[in-house]
């Protein structure tokens, strides 16, 4: 178990022997945080970082690069088109981001809410929200004016990608009206702007709706928005690998900023970008009122230029200036007395009852990969919380006095203390994970991953040679990927200590069973292409997340699972047994690519997700369903589905089956529909109508079809 210890330092950084800043012990502040307390700040982390990175590609872009000052640089298609991609993106995962700052929040990791909540009224998760709403409402605007021809073609111009989130035209312009494609209409908007075979850029000009405008503005309040929370600028870890988002590393803009001639000066003087934005905007209202109509309340030019300036300083400023009389920023330094897995995380927080009137940020947040030589934070004076995170989730806050111009360092020890063991406590042999190996030829590998509960270390080790007692290097240690070659004389591997690993998980190498019985501390299960035929999973109460992949185990028996919340396995091709009849908990259920022709999940009243898609279902049953909001089950053999429990049920795929009916009424409330059509329509000219030219045999149709003349809720022929 890791733990930190704050001491009280004040260094002499620049002159003479004065004290630099003034460190207070906060008492017994450190501990383990609550479940999941280390991931919703690695979750917090990468909002802040993904936020800075959209803010700071803005002021490039306004800026040609930072090589002009700002708002003087022209905004391509290109530029446009990136920034609202990784803002629909961030849109899109901001749930968990608001969920993870709410339960820090709550556990007094983020000890400012009323400022942290302000993410949520007029802050950034606000501007973020409201964006895609106010994009919509542009596109509708300028597509009302725009002839049916016009529209038609703007519509055949899709990407294809959104075109097939509808099943015609009409079902296409529904769709962006009732906001399906939100998080896509910045984008679109673009698009439609650079489309030369419509009107639609020169109404948008007509209408103040051009892109640089649009643009200008938009980011222009996401920097006033965004102005809360900071990122230190030294941060190393880059998220974005699992969000699908292609951030630039912050020192490559920052490098930029600091590069860029005379740039420092007009773009940190908020007076001088005010008189920029009053020509960019009439009237004294607010920034281009027009184009933020809907922001409450709408940001005033005062207020964007001082959180433009201060963004800019922010980024500008590479130290402080020790002596001088003007300063108002200092430093503090965070060191890590580990000098083998050092502090990870490290959050300086505005202390409580201080507030942070001038627009510049509240709380920091840093992530490197080591600490060793110190995390250097530039801050205002005055007083700050500052809590280090270690890897394991141990948490120390310290309050500390900024003084201008001068350097707190704050000593942190975040090593894992001592363990003793009891020698005359006996190892039962039956606590085991047991794992056979496919050969032995003095080739063998086995590769995995465990943790496990807090200090339980000692009690856990391998049995590599088969004598049932803890030789040397048999140990096992905290969080560590094993790749253990070589194993001489046992085909069967024993893990010592199997009720304490709360994570178990195993990819690559020559394992062709697992049995994890007696783990009945264990959450997560992850396997990743094994020759697996067997695993033995029954009984692990615990167990909240299995992952199976490529795996040739014919039959997975989950009896006793009762707390499992979600299932993932892909490719497993020769399954066709599964038991879950226990796992009423479940809220994520994905099995593809599998053997199984029947799949029950009646009653599973939790059920949100459903992917059994590539398998060969036959039957599926899903009745009592309440709260499922996604299935997809196409390619399969399915001849009839009944969702009508499904009420929350918004996302629906279930193309290429046998399936053959009429669509009902109630599905109209689902979102996204994705199926085939039984009917297939052409226009005869003769007849001035729509007529059908094809009976698929397969598939949904409305209940005026064929006679309709179109696949649509509303007939085409009236």
């Amino acid at each position: 178990m890791w733990w930190l210890t704050a001491i009280t330092l004040a260094l002499l950084i620049f002159q003479g022997c004065d004290r630099n800043g003034v460190e207070k012990d906060l008492g017994n502040t450190s501990d383990t945080g609550y479940e999941g307390f280390q991931s919703d700040v690695e979750l917090y982390y990468e909002f802040v970082y993904r936020k800075e990175s959209l803010l700071l590609n803005y002021l490039n872009y306004i800026t040609d690069g930072f090589t002009k000052e700002l708002f003087k640089g022209e905004i391509t298609y290109e530029d446009y088109d990136k920034f609202f991609h990784e803002l629909a993106m961030l849109n899109a995962d901001s749930p968990k981001y608001k969920a993870a700052i709410q339960r820090l929040e709550s556990s007094g990791v983020l000890q400012s809410p009323t400022r942290t909540r302000g993410l949520f009224g007029t802050g950034m998760f606000s501007w973020m929200g409201g964006s895609k709403k106010r994009a919509r409402k542009r596109v509708l605007t300028v597509v009302s004016n725009l002839t049916p021809e016009e529209r038609t073609t703007l519509y055949k111009d899709l990407r294809p990608e959104w075109k097939r989130q509808s099943s015609s035209e009409a079902d296409f312009w529904r769709q962006l009206e009732n906001g399906s494609y939100d998080n896509m209409a910045a984008q679109m908007h673009n698009d439609f702007f650079h489309n030369g075979n419509t009107n639609y850029e020169e109404l948008s000009y007509d209408k103040g709706l051009s892109i640089q405008k649009i643009f200008e503005a938009e980011g222009a309040a996401g920097v006033k928005a965004g102005v809360e929370d900071m990122i230190d600028t030294s941060a190393k870890f880059i998220p974005g690998i699992d969000t699908g988002a292609n951030l630039a590393k912050m020192a490559d803009n920052v490098d930029k900023i600091n590069n860029g001639k005379d740039l420092y000066e007009k773009a940190t003087n908020a007076l001088e970008l005010l008189e920029t934005l009053e020509d960019m905007a009439g009237g004294d209202s607010g920034l281009l009122d027009e184009i933020l109509d809907e922001l409450n309340p709408v940001p005033t030019k005062y207020d964007v230029a001082k959180s433009l300036a201060t963004k800019m300083d922010h980024y500008l400023k590479s130290d402080i200036k020790p002596g001088d009389k003007e300063e108002t920023f200092g430093k503090v330094t965070v060191i890590d007395k580990n000098k083998e897995k050092p502090t990870q995380y490290v959050i300086v927080q505005k202390k409580e009852g201080t507030t942070t009137d001038d627009n510049t940020p509240s709380i920091y947040i840093t992530g490197k990969n080591y600490m060793q030589k110190g995390i250097d934070m530039l801050v205002k004076a005055g007083n700050w919380l500052v809590t280090a995170i270690g890897e394991n989730g141990r948490r120390e806050t310290v309050e500390v006095e900024v003084k201008p111009g001068k350097v707190t360092v704050t000593e942190v020890n975040t090593a894992e203390p001592e363990e003793t063991e009891d020698p005359d406590e006996p190892l039962p042999d039956e606590d085991v994970i047991i794992l056979t190996i496919s050969e032995l030829d003095g080739k063998s590998e086995i590769g995995f991953e465990v943790e496990f509960l807090p200090g339980t270390k000692e009690k856990l080790w391998i049995d590599l040679n088969g004598n049932n007692k803890k030789d040397k290097g048999e140990e096992i240690q905290y969080n560590v990927r094993y790749w253990l070659e070589g194993i001489p004389t046992v085909q069967t591997v024993k893990i010592h200590g199997a009720s304490f690993i709360t994570y178990l998980g195993a990819s690559y190498k020559e394992v062709t069973s697992i049995d994890v019985r007696k783990c009945k501390a264990l959450k997560e299960l992850s396997i990743f292409k094994l020759p697996l035929t067997s695993l033995m999973v029954d009984g692990c109460t615990a167990l909240e997340n299995l992952s199976c992949h490529y795996t040739q185990i014919t039959s997975l028996n989950l009896t006793g699972c009762k707390a499992l919340k979600e299932i993932y396995c892909y490719d497993n091709k020769e399954l066709a047994e599964l038991n879950i009849s226990e796992c009423k908990a479940l809220k994520e259920f994905t099995i593809i690519m599998s053997k199984l022709t029947s799949l029950n999940l009646s009653g599973f009243t939790s059920l949100e997700e459903i992917r059994c898609n590539a398998n060969n279902l036959t039957k599926l049953n899903v009745s009592g369903c309440t709260a499922l909001k996604q299935l997809q089950c196409q390619d399969n053999q399915l001849t009839s589905l009944d969702v009508s429990d499904c009420t929350a049920l918004k996302h629906l795929q279930c193309g290429n089956n046998g399936l053959l009916g009429i669509i009902p009424p109630y599905f109209k409330n689902i979102e996204t529909f994705l199926h085939d059509v039984r009917y297939k329509y052409e226009y005869d000219w003769e007849q001035r109508k729509y007529v059908m030219i094809e009976d698929t045999k397969r598939g949904w149709w409305y209940e005026h079809e064929p006679e309709g003349g179109c696949h649509e809720p509303e007939p085409c022929n009236k």
